[in-house]
């Protein structure tokens, strides 16, 4: 039974990756219950981050803004500091979609202050991260900042891509990812390449 709850996290968050966003919910849905029921407080916070994740790509942002902060909650209760940074970037994302910009502003520099502090090491999906703080500072007209956080995701995507041996799982991993591959067309973008 443990293991299941594990197997349908992995398997949610690979069909939110790929767009199937109901089935995606349907899988998270399930799995979180799964791990109430263990009592396993910290995969039912990654659960609720990846919830928080489908309701922003389904754009309900008031859904993923209470998503997000139940995870926060969760995570900083078990003084998980490095897995808040995918939750401060939606909440940011959120807020700024519903127009509380000072909000997202502060929010934003909570994420890219940890995400800095710790170079990458330690949150699931720096790059995303960066990314996400980079869509919103970009938005919120705080240039040198989103080109910062800009950077710092494109260096973290190009070093996890170095990991990855066969050439075409690594053009895979950089292609297929909808985030990975934003990155990458912003950054090419912005240098003119």
């Amino acid at each position: 039974e443990g293991i299941e709850a594990y197997l349908l996290c992995n398997l949610g968050q690979v069909l939110r990756d790929t767009g199937e966003l109901m089935r995606a919910e349907e899988m998270l849905q399930k799995g979180i219950c799964l791990a109430h029921a263990q009592g396993d407080a910290h995969l039912e916070a990654i659960y609720l981050n990846d919830l928080a994740l489908v309701s922003l790509y389904r754009q309900e942002f008031s859904e993923a803004l209470e998503r997000a902060k139940a995870s926060l909650e969760k995570f900083l209760m078990l003084e998980l500091e490095l897995s808040t940074t995918s939750d401060l970037a939606i909440v940011a994302t959120a807020q700024l979609a519903l127009e509380q910009q000072p909000e997202a502003l502060v929010v934003v520099h909570k994420a890219l202050h940890i995400l800095d502090n710790c170079a990458g090491e330690g949150p699931d999906f720096p790059q995303r991260d960066y990314w996400m703080c980079y869509q919103v500072l970009q938005t919120l007209g705080e240039t040198t900042l989103a080109a910062h956080a800009l950077t710092a995701a494109h260096r973290l995507l190009m070093q996890q891509a170095q990991r990855i041996n066969d050439v075409e799982m690594r053009q895979a991993y950089l292609e297929n990812v909808a985030f990975n591959r934003s990155i990458l067309q912003a950054v090419n973008g912005s240098t003119g390449m």
